[in-house]
């Protein structure tokens, strides 16, 4: 996906990229809502947030002399970055920046991302300075190491847990030493939880004076262990560790039964676990973890030994299907695609989308449109949304840009015959629609004035008999004919299946297949193109019936394309 300056117009009608572009064209460029939003060749997108510049692994802005320091910027949406030192620029485009500490290497840095889009940029970071620890800079730091917990809710007796020291000086290999209670202890950095610790202080502390620097706080401040309980306190339904509402993927799943406290922390208890699913247990569904295979509202129940189970304080409502619509997955070069993830939502939910696995920058409405298509625009696509308690996930779907229109087909639909005063619907079907293909239909040897890829035959009759014929365009590219398809009006009524069945699950019907092969009509009904209609019906209601098979149909086709 190449940046621009805006997508391109010509008339209002073709700036309706984004929910963010406004139907405006201005000197061949689609507006956007306001500031905001930026232009980008597909319409209109936010901004990038402000990038996060922080030391690599929890570190402190402090670096040891002669070591080596690794600074991170961090923003959704970021495929590159620009590194800036003092104003000036760096030459990395990685979301990492390394270099060994000196009187020259250390200062100010700033970061920015950027999109897929080059337009879609973020702001500039927040300044990050990185202060040297040794010759030619401070010899003494103030700096003050943070230990932290891996779990601060109560706990099972032996739940072991795991503390960490950081905001430690970049480039510091010295001892790391860890006291509970003010005794040091043995297992470093793991504490098993009992009468004697629960409930009391923890701290860290490195090496001072240390290469030849001097920590003035190298003690951390204390925190506070974990406190023990004998009762499970609360169960959730989750998935990736996140208690959610509503979850769309397309296949399987794995949800858990989160327990506080968690099940690492429980010691040498053992819990049992529930699985329902629409209110009904699902048998043999036992373990903490459960692979839903089908759509339907989760939740479980945890228990710890003889105690009363305790049920799951949300329920997750899951829907397998697929989110991702792709108006054509084989479209022609120059031409527009638009994708569609799921249903319209009123949540005000942010989407994502990836071209090959990485993020189109500045893209979060429902709909991704691509204009102006490019062979290089091939790629697989996807889109989801990962919010508060929503999680949505396409499957990955391949678009192929083309450069000829394949050779279409002529669809009846589901008509098994042209039965006489019915009313029946060709199709001229291509892998390779784009949206604004138009249609050249051939009837009886004579180019017909429609244009639309539907032909209609309204109250069928022997007129309508002969060969149909029909083409594909979009601008200067035309498919081969189709294949020929022969039109020969029939008795009406439904054809008998096989073992002469008739029996259909709607009124009008006797069950049993006549003489002439066409399934018999009930008394107050009569054969109309390929169904009963009832004798007092006008030809509206026929028709009625015929566009719901249509209907039916027309979302097949939609899956196959």
């Amino acid at each position: 996906v190449q940046g621009v300056d805006g997508a391109t117009c010509t008339t209002t009608t073709t700036c309706l990229a984004t929910d963010f572009t406004l139907p405006t064209c201005t000197n061949g460029i689609c507006q956007c809502l306001n500031s905001s939003f930026v232009p980008i060749r597909s319409g209109c997108a936010l901004q990038l947030d402000k990038p996060e510049l922080t030391g690599h692994e929890r570190n402190s802005n402090e670096v040891l002399l002669g070591q080596i320091f690794t600074l991170r910027c961090f923003v959704i949406g970021a495929e590159y970055f620009e590194w800036y030192k003092g104003g000036t620029r760096i030459s990395t485009s990685s979301n990492l920046y390394t270099d060994i500490a000196s009187p020259s290497t250390v200062g100010a840095f700033t970061c920015k991302g950027i999109g897929s889009e080059t337009v879609v940029v973020s702001s500039l970071s927040d300044t990050y300075t990185v202060n040297l620890l040794g010759t030619g800079g401070s010899t003494t730091s103030s700096v003050q190491p943070r230990i932290t917990v891996d779990v601060t809710s109560p706990v099972f007796v032996t739940a072991m847990i795991t503390l960490s020291c950081t905001n430690i000086p970049m480039g510091y290999n010295g001892p790391v030493t860890f006291k509970v209670n003010g005794v040091i202890i043995d297992n470093t950095p793991y504490v098993t939880i009992d009468g004697t610790n629960a409930g009391k202080e923890a701290t860290c502390s490195i090496a001072s004076p240390y290469s030849s620097v001097t920590f003035s706080k190298p003690t951390s401040a204390p925190v506070i262990l974990p406190s023990l309980v004998s009762t499970i306190q609360s169960v959730s339904v989750t998935m990736y560790e996140r208690i959610l509402k509503e979850v769309i993927v397309p296949s399987a799943l794995t949800l858990t039964c989160s327990t506080t406290p968690n099940d690492v922390y429980i010691g040498s208890n053992i819990l049992s676990y529930t699985w329902q699913r629409d209110g009904s247990v699902i048998n043999n569904a036992t373990l903490i973890r459960y692979t839903a295979l089908e759509s339907g509202t989760y939740s479980c129940t945890a228990k710890l030994g003889s105690q009363s189970a305790v049920t799951s304080q949300n329920q997750i409502k899951v829907r397998i299907e697929d989110l991702l619509y792709i108006s054509s997955r084989q479209p022609i070069r120059g031409g527009r695609v638009t994708l569609t993830c799921g249903d319209i939502r009123t949540d005000n939910v942010k989407y994502t989308w990836t071209q090959n696995n990485k993020v189109i920058s500045g893209q979060f409405d429902r709909k991704l449109q691509l204009d102006n298509l490019q062979m290089n625009e091939s790629a697989a696509y996807k889109c989801g949304v990962s919010d508060n308690q929503v999680y949505l996930a396409s499957s990955s779907q391949n678009v192929g840009v083309q450069t000829t229109i394949e050779r279409p087909l002529i669809s009846t639909g589901f008509a098994r015959h042209f039965g006489e005063n019915g009313n029946y619907t060709l199709w001229c079907i291509t892998h390779s629609y784009t949206e604004g293909m138009t249609y050249e239909w051939t009837v009886k040897g004579v180019i017909s004035q429609v244009t639309s890829k539907y032909y209609s035959l309204p109250a069928i009759t022997s007129v309508n008999n002969g060969e149909y014929i029909c083409k594909a365009k979009f601008k200067d590219v035309i498919s081969d004919n189709s294949p020929v398809l022969i039109v020969t009006v029939s008795q009406p009524g439904s054809l008998c299946y096989e073992h002469n069945d008739c029996n259909f699950n709607e009124p009008g019907y006797t069950g049993r297949c006549g003489s002439n092969d066409r399934c018999v009509c009930s008394d107050g009904y009569f054969a109309m193109g390929e169904m009963c209609t009832p004798v007092s019906s006008s030809s509206g209601g026929s028709q009625i019936l015929s566009s719901a098979l249509i209907i039916a149909f027309f979302c097949v086709v939609i899956k196959l394309i």
